[in-house]
């Protein structure tokens, strides 16, 4: 199935009429302030997660898809050795 189709379906989907996602909802608190950008990420998620395991949240709220975590540049490795400079006496 198309990444369009999948979203189509998404922006389709029956959400008010869903017990599963309306229990859902109940479970979370939510802040007025981001409230309708976060319902579209919420929503995004839990059809995801309950609906199509195969439907990418960021198709419809633009987020980034997750990365597998890379090692930090700012971290030394394990190989790491300290500069002569910073050597104590």
């Amino acid at each position: 199935m198309s990444k369009d189709s999948k979203v189509s379906q998404f922006q389709n989907f029956d959400f008010d009429g869903n017990d599963s996602w309306k229990n859902y909802l109940e479970g979370v608190e939510i802040s007025s302030a981001s409230k309708d950008s976060l319902i579209s990420k919420l929503k995004a998620k839990w059809y995801k997660k309950e609906i199509d395991p195969d439907f990418e949240i960021e198709w419809v709220t633009g987020a980034r898809p997750a990365t597998q975590p890379t090692s930090n540049p700012s971290r030394p490795s394990s190989t790491y050795t300290p500069s002569s400079s910073s050597s104590s006496s």
